[in-house]
């Protein structure tokens, strides 16, 4: 069973509407001095800053693989927060496996695109690293959410796709 990847987080509402609305602020730049790569390593940079002690291994290594290809274009594929307990340590395919929205996304690459999530397309959480060990205050989520921005900004995706539930909450919400 897996579990709700927003319990025990207090009594914090992921930002959704300055969220999306920062969406609107996001400048892609082909010149950009900085790479995708760069941004990508500053966030992790960031979450072993706040948390004081490095991301796990696994952890990691599954959340690069995802994160890929390091380069410009592409589909990026933009999620809210991993899940609490998303297998780590049994690797990229089994975390993709063991995951209803990444093995639906999985799916419909191979099926659509002739590809597969890990070699086509980026993923990207929002909420990068989050879980029940790590509640940044509202500034660090601040400095975190700009770091995503920034690595959204220097991929230069040509397709954003969006999913999870606080995007179709919100949704929901803009066509009431």
């Amino acid at each position: 069973m897996h579990s709700n990847p927003h319990e025990d987080l207090g009594a914090y509402a992921p930002p959704v509407d300055s969220l999306t609305s920062s969406f609107a602020q996001v400048k892609i730049d082909i010149n950009a001095s900085k790479t995708y790569s760069e941004a990508f390593d500053a966030i992790v940079a960031k979450v072993g800053e706040i948390q004081k002690e490095a991301i796990p291994r696994d952890e990691l290594t599954v959340t690069i693989d995802l994160a890929r290809p390091f380069t410009s274009g592409g589909l990026l594929i933009l999620l809210w927060q991993p899940l609490n307990d998303h297998p780590w340590c049994e690797g990229t395919k089994r975390v993709v496996k063991k995951c209803h929205t990444l093995d639906a996304l999985d799916k419909a690459l191979r099926a659509v695109l002739n590809s597969s999530l890990v070699d086509g397309a980026s993923v990207l959480d929002v909420e990068a690293f989050y879980n029940l060990n790590f509640k940044p205050t509202t500034e660090q989520r601040e400095a975190l959410q700009d770091l995503i921005f920034q690595a959204i900004s220097m991929k230069c995706p040509n397709v954003i796709l969006c999913m999870g539930k606080p995007f179709f909450t919100l949704s929901r919400q803009k066509l009431s």
